[in-house]
């Protein structure tokens, strides 16, 4: 398993700790390949759950032009696409390991904005101050509300505590 051996890790140790960890192991996991010497692999993606992702992003489009939703498609698709897995009690096997695979790949998903945002290099120019505003507060915002969530669940987790303790 080659992720666990690049971390240096055995292949056998923590099995069944958590379901995270044997979601890698199964993705990462492929018996025709040979551990030393490989640059990299490829996952097979289902193509059924290739088409559930997209499918969702269309209804979520479909959805925000004919009610003039004041969100992007993607996002609602995302919503529904959430909203499915819960109803559905877990994620599908298959659906993980597209995940898996563009996840993988995220990083080129970004080329598409960075080619935006040097289109519109003139516009930026001009209006600096406020992306950079926008961009400064919408992050402090963003970690202040992230802290103040994550202390209030750990206080929620660990329960009332008692006077004496």
């Amino acid at each position: 398993m080659m992720l666990n051996h690049h971390l240096g890790k055995d292949p056998g140790e923590n099995q069944g700790k958590n379901q995270g960890d044997a979601r890698i192991r199964r993705a990462t996991k492929d018996p025709g390949q040979q551990e030393q010497g490989q640059i990299g692999r490829v996952i097979p993606m289902p193509l059924g759950f290739i088409a559930l992702l997209l499918l969702c992003q269309l209804i979520g489009e479909v959805l925000v032009l004919l009610l003039a939703l004041p969100v992007p498609g993607p996002v609602l698709g995302m919503l529904l696409l959430f909203v499915g897995l819960v109803l559905r009690g877990g994620v599908p096997a298959g659906l993980g390991q597209v995940a898996d695979g563009l996840l993988a790949h995220l990083s080129l998903l970004f080329v598409p904005a960075g080619v935006g945002v040097m289109l519109h290099l003139a516009m930026l120019r001009a209006e600096w101050l406020a992306v950079t505003l926008a961009l400064v507060l919408s992050t402090v915002l963003t970690l202040v509300t992230t802290g103040l969530l994550m202390s209030a669940l750990i206080r929620w987790r660990e329960g009332p505590r008692e006077e004496g303790s």
